[in-house]
């Protein structure tokens, strides 16, 4: 039996044809619900490794620079992010902030973060991205990491203090050196001043331009003791305290000096001492001058002293003028005799080594006298140190 359809003019049902058109859109529908279900997540990933640093010493500004990998090729853009610095030696967080950064696909994104002026000590750095889990990820699990940051410093210390005269006198200029040191584990990061002390008075200041880890230099300064005594010579290195350290309480040192009297010793008989050489004494003990009277019968006592003053020419009496003749040459011997003659005469290393004798005589008692009062002064400059 041949059956006749009408509708479409092929032969097909209507109903057919309509449960055809739902099927289809059925299928339509469902494809577009599958396709989330095949997109790609995005990963976003941190490690310990994606954290670096550098510039992490005391007073300086230091840097941390945080790498974000954005494991997908998914691009993704204001992704939040989250950090914190906590001392750990006061279990106090100095420093924390939320920012956002645009992630492309494929691609490690740096972040840059700024830590001013660090303080000596470990820290703990955390970091977390998206930390509200805002964005879905194929990863959830690698988002957040921790570091102990440490900043290092330098630590100045004074290992040594010495002096080019151990056992100065008054009024002898001598050099203090000291030794200074870093004993830290940073270079220091400028330069800095080293404070020479008499007592609590400043007597100078010197720059060290810069000191690594373990690296010492010497620095010195001249020093003309006034007073005698035991002197407190003290030397503090970064003086004005513009270097953050590891130990501020070891800084500086003291080293105890004893000054003397310059000693002079004046060998005379009794009219010449009494013309003008007791006023002598008087004057140089004025200058703070230790001066002390000797004879020529205990002279062969003092004769290694390093200043002796003879007050005489060649024919002194009592003495003197044979020590006299011992000292001088012939023609200043000679010259002595000649009348109206007086002069002062400056002998070196006659009985010792380094040793200063002056000689204040004239053709009689005096023009030694003469030769004594003018010219005081002028010994002065030359058994001053």
């Amino acid at each position: 039996m041949l059956l006749l359809r009408e509708a479409d003019g092929r032969g097909r049902d209507p109903e057919e044809i309509e449960d055809m058109k739902k099927i289809f859109l059925f299928f339509i529908i469902l494809s577009i619900l599958l396709i989330p279900l095949h997109c790609e997540l995005p990963d976003l990933e941190i490690t310990e490794d994606n954290i670096k640093y550098e510039n992490l010493v005391s007073g300086m500004t230091g840097k941390i620079y945080v790498n974000i990998e954005n494991k997908s090729d998914v691009d993704l853009y204001t992704v939040p992010m989250k950090y914190a610095l906590k001392d750990l030696g006061t279990n106090v967080i100095v420093y924390q902030d939320e920012i956002t950064k645009d992630c492309l696909a494929n691609w490690t994104t740096t972040v840059t973060i700024y830590w001013g002026n660090p303080t000596y000590g470990n820290y703990l750095f955390t970091v977390i991205v998206d930390p509200d889990n805002t964005i879905e990820e194929s990863d959830e699990t690698n988002n957040a990491v921790e570091k102990i940051l440490h900043v290092s410093a330098s630590d100045l210390t004074v290992t040594d203090i010495t002096f080019s005269n151990p056992t100065p006198k008054i009024d002898e200029e001598i050099r203090i050196i000291a030794e200074v040191k870093n004993i830290g584990e940073a270079s220091t990061i400028k330069s800095f001043k080293v404070g020479f002390y008499e007592g609590e008075s400043l007597l100078s200041e010197e720059e060290i331009e810069k000191l690594d880890p373990g690296a010492f230099k010497s620095v010195f300064t001249f020093w003309t003791p006034k007073t005698e005594g035991d002197i407190e010579i003290k030397v503090k290195v970064d003086n004005r305290e513009e270097i953050e350290e590891t130990d501020e309480e070891n800084n500086s040192v003291t080293h105890s000096i004893t000054v003397e009297k310059l000693k002079v010793f004046i060998l005379s008989n009794a009219i010449d001492w009494g013309l003008q050489g007791e006023a002598l004494k008087v004057f140089l003990e004025s200058n703070r001058i230790d001066a002390q009277r000797i004879f020529p019968s205990n002279f062969d006592s003092y004769k290694n002293e390093a200043i002796i003053i003879i007050l005489g020419g060649p024919d002194a009496y009592s003495g003197v003028g044979y020590i006299v003749t011992q000292v001088l040459d012939g023609s200043s011997i000679n010259y002595l005799r000649t009348e109206g003659a007086y002069n002062v005469f400056l002998e070196r290393d006659i009985f010792t080594a380094k040793q200063l004798i002056i000689v204040m005589a004239g053709n009689d008692r005096d023009l030694t006298a003469k030769a004594v009062v003018e010219n005081k002064n002028l010994i002065l400059d030359y058994i001053k140190p």
